[in-house]
């Protein structure tokens, strides 16, 4: 049966060739300032995973979460406020990375269910490992179904 090969299959192995791999366009260190963060979302992603001292992520935020923060409050004037890190903020969000280990199946669900457009994938240690896009993830499925 088919859908057997998204449940029992790996992200990390059958989908290989459609991460997208570079931690320095995709990370950035957990106490970021919230006014420097859009900076370091300019990978055509448009989604940022924070990662702690040992480099670990510990969050993943996208310039959408962050559109989300300003239209609750914080302001873009160069005030106390707007110099927040995103580790004081990123409670607010509840989007955390997915596995190497994760299935295909979980993937998906995970897309669906949080209706997001990239994915960051991280190792067995939590370290970065790469982002999937959703509209690859969609092209990756097809094929494994024909």
């Amino acid at each position: 049966m088919k859908l057997e090969k998204f449940e029992k299959n790996k992200v990390g192995k059958m989908l290989e060739y459609i991460i997208e791999k570079g931690s320095d366009k995709f990370t950035a260190p957990y106490n970021i300032k919230i006014k420097d963060a859009g900076k370091h979302m300019d990978n055509d992603y448009g989604i940022l995973a924070l990662t702690d001292p040992s480099k670990k992520v510990v969050q993943v935020i996208s310039e959408s979460d962050i559109r989300d923060l300003l239209s609750k409050g914080i302001s873009l004037d160069p005030t106390e406020e707007f110099e927040k890190t995103l580790k004081s903020v990123a409670a607010r969000v509840k989007y955390t990375p997915i596995t190497t280990d994760s299935t295909i199946k979980e993937a998906i669900d995970f897309v669906v269910e949080n209706k997001v457009q990239n994915l960051v994938v991280v190792d067995e240690n939590s370290n970065f490992y790469g982002v999937i896009n959703k509209d690859n993830l969609v092209k990756a499925i097809d094929e494994i179904v024909d």
